[in-house]
């Protein structure tokens, strides 16, 4: 099952850097189901696709092809039909140009570095959440980070441990990516005595109390969605999506193998010829 194929070559040095998620997931030898669903993130964060159902059958729906910027992204897109169905003979063309495509970025680089570096960019993704100063930092995190934290192993004990609890802003790529709203609850806004928003007036003469806005006032363009909800639907993310995306993983990954580091075959005969003497 190892679809990453060994390169004969001197090894290089230096860190690639610059790989895209699900690049650097083929580079850490990811399970496929859970490189195929970063493409997919990567695509709904940046408003090219969005996820209509998950349940009982994946569909998506191409939004914009132009955000598709990398080819494996433009690969993906074509994967999709017309009516949101998924195309897993096409995905596995996907994953298969991915694996080739990572392989050749890392001529030239070491391996071994290149790995531990990716692997730091995950772990400091989870620092970075432990150390941030309060929900809406947390919140932050999460939204610009998401991919990076799911990478690693044990994220979904993680994302109990750090977003369990207390209520998160809903990351701007929630609704393209779960193809839901999210449960919610308003935010509350804060505004100085006789100060309200410009987009919340009010009649002349009103008075506001610090700290306090009437409820007609309040901002609802953020919200936020209590810590269980978010911490649920993060766990059970590959759930749903990854059977959708490539099937059984196992057949999936097998058939990228066969071409991306197919088994040798033996040739000839077993023994009895002898050899010129040349080595």
């Amino acid at each position: 099952m190892k679809y990453l194929p060994p390169v004969v070559s001197i090894e290089g040095t230096g860190v690639r850097r610059g790989l895209a998620s699900p690049e650097a997931a083929i580079l850490l030898e990811m399970p496929l189901d859970r490189m195929m669903t970063l493409i997919l993130f990567n695509l709904a964060r940046k408003g090219g696709v969005a996820v209509l159902a998950r349940q009982p059958k994946l569909k998506l729906k191409v939004m914009d092809r132009e955000k598709a910027t990398e080819d494996y992204e433009k690969a993906f897109l074509e994967a999709i039909g017309e009516d949101g169905s998924v195309s897993q003979t096409a995905m596995q063309r996907v994953a298969v140009g991915m694996v080739k495509s990572v392989n050749e970025k890392m001529r030239g680089y070491s391996h071994k570095d290149s790995v531990n570096y990716y692997r730091q960019i995950i772990q400091q993704s989870w620092d970075e959440a432990k150390i941030a100063a309060g929900p809406e930092e947390r919140s932050r995190v999460l939204e610009d980070n998401y991919d990076w934290m799911t990478m690693d192993r044990d994220y979904r004990t993680r994302v109990r441990d750090h977003y369990g609890t207390g209520q998160y802003y809903q990351p701007r790529w929630w609704d393209s990516y779960y193809g839901r709203p999210a449960r919610t609850v308003p935010v509350p806004v804060v505004a100085p005595a006789g100060k309200l928003p410009a987009e919340a007036p009010l009649q002349p003469g009103t008075t506001i109390p610090a700290g306090k806005i009437p409820a007609e006032a309040a901002d609802t363009s953020r919200v936020r969605m209590p810590g269980p909800a978010l911490a649920e639907a993060i766990e059970t993310d590959a759930k749903h999506l990854a059977p959708g995306l490539v099937g059984d993983v196992g057949a999936f990954t097998a058939k990228v193998t066969d071409v991306t580091n197919p088994v040798p075959v033996s040739s000839g005969s077993s023994g009895g010829s002898s050899s010129s003497g040349h080595s």
